[in-house]
């Protein structure tokens, strides 16, 4: 066989292995996954958590590099981006969000006190998030039941699978969307928007009542006794009585 040939051939080759493993990653990212949007009254944010955060304001493009810093002091913790604005209604630079980490021990990988040394060290703030307990400032909208697993508050939710950084950028273009024409089908109140990463997966959030309830002190001066600079504040605050704030309607 012709030289020539044998060369066009290889790369022929070459570009349908390009195109294959291009396709692949793409597959395995979550490019064809099934966007399942639905309420749930079970979901990662059942119990009431601690997350140490920082917050910031601008394009929701810059959120990778908040959470890259994030990663750095918290390597081992399950993270949380909130997202309080709709760039189309607010604009772009004017965006409220929250970048943090789930603060409770990392099995044998780092202690309590070692994930809450380094986060202080790198200026993280902290705040607790609400879940099932009926005291901990809930309206009575979304009190739980008697059943101790039901959360207190319903959420638009969505499970998307967490590959790689194209994984992030794939679930962008897909589930915001998708929650969004979820919300508006359903004429629900719900905000904010939250990402939490558990276990390989992203699972999408959004409150369907007390919704003040999930922005940080900087953004509602209502949940100030929910806030503290360190987390030593946090936990001796969270044994003095709680103040109850109202939820949005």
């Amino acid at each position: 066989m012709d030289t020539t040939i044998l060369i066009l051939v290889g790369i022929g080759l070459l570009i349908l292995a390009l195109f294959g493993t291009v396709f692949w990653m793409l597959t395995v990212s979550g490019l064809f996954e099934k966007i399942d949007v639905h309420t749930r009254k079970k979901h990662l944010l059942n119990a009431p958590k601690v997350m140490a955060y920082k917050s910031y304001t601008g394009n929701y493009k810059q959120v990778g590099d908040a959470f890259s810093w994030l990663v750095n002091a918290a390597p081992f913790s399950d993270t949380i981006g909130i997202y309080y604005d709709d760039p189309q209604k607010v604009g772009k630079d004017k965006c409220r969000y929250a970048v943090g980490a789930v603060v409770e021990p990392c099995g044998d990988k780092m202690t309590l006190e070692e994930l809450v040394k380094r986060l202080e060290d790198e200026e993280y703030k902290f705040f607790k998030l609400p879940g099932s307990d009926p005291d901990d400032g809930g309206s009575s909208d979304a009190k739980s039941d008697k059943n101790a697993e039901l959360v207190v508050t319903p959420m638009v939710h969505c499970v998307f699978p967490f590959v790689n950084t194209l994984s992030i950028l794939i679930a962008v273009r897909r589930v915001y969307p998708a929650l969004q024409k979820y919300i508006e089908e359903h004429k629900l109140v719900a905000h904010p928007f939250m990402e939490c990463c558990h276990d390989g997966q992203m699972n999408f959030l959004v409150p369907c009542a007390n919704n003040n309830r999930y922005y940080i002190p900087e953004f509602c001066e209502e949940n100030q006794q929910f806030g503290a600079e360190k987390y030593s504040e946090l936990i001796e605050n969270d044994k003095k009585p709680i103040v109850k704030t109202a939820s949005e309607d």
